[in-house]
């Protein structure tokens, strides 16, 4: 039987599967007039505001080297908050700081909402702060409030308990709406933003669910 000659293979170009994605998240602004997106750096994420009709860069929040973007959504229809995290030493997964930033979408109006480390402009990186406020994390972005968002917050050191916050993105005034029945809670809410579900553990290590009826 005679041999079949061999078919040479085309080599397969894998650069377009190994490209570094430019967007990694986007979220269009309730009215449909931003996009909100992510973009991964050289040693850091960046998330820049585009105007959708012209493709025009409006805005952007960046910090430091090894900082990432960990969350973030629009809380009406020209605001955005941001919550970031950061990669500490060998790890590659980025730890939550517990900070929110919160900006317009044209670029003004920068605030720093939360921070382990304060709010305080006044106090500089000369000054040392004793003690460390709770680490805020954002839990519901109520479509309904151009004003207000629910955040979560966990305090640092021994006490396990966490609570609820409605947070001003104008001002960073808050107030809170819910404590926890129960340590280490995590909670889920309704489609109005009222806190529904807390689950966590109790003193002996045993999972508990809690519901709120009213």
């Amino acid at each position: 039987m005679a041999a079949m000659p061999g078919q040479a293979q085309e080599a397969l170009d894998l650069t377009p599967y190994l490209k570094r994605d430019q967007i990694e998240r986007i979220k269009i602004s309730p009215d449909g007039d931003y996009f909100a997106l992510t973009m991964p750096m050289e040693d850091r994420t960046v998330l820049g505001i585009v105007r959708r009709k012209d493709k025009g860069a409006t805005a952007r929040v960046t910090s430091g080297a090894n900082s990432v973007v960990d969350d973030f959504g629009w809380a009406g229809n020209e605001r955005v908050v941001v919550s970031m995290a950061h990669r500490f030493g060998s790890r590659d997964e980025p730890a939550a700081i517990g900070e929110l930033h919160a900006l317009d979408a044209d670029g003004k109006n920068g605030r720093l909402l939360a921070s382990p480390y304060g709010t305080n402009p006044d106090i500089n990186g000369a000054q040392l702060k004793m003690d460390l406020d709770t680490a805020t994390s954002m839990l519901d972005i109520l479509p309904d409030d151009q004003r207000n968002i629910l955040v979560v917050a966990i305090p640092f050191g021994g006490d396990p308990n966490v609570r609820v916050d409605k947070l001003d993105i104008q001002t960073g005034r808050r107030s809170t709406v819910a404590i926890a029945p129960v340590r280490r809670a995590d909670f889920v809410t309704d489609r109005q933003g009222r806190i529904r579900f807390a689950s966590g553990a109790d003193v002996k290590n045993a999972s508990k669910l809690y519901c709120r009826d009213n």
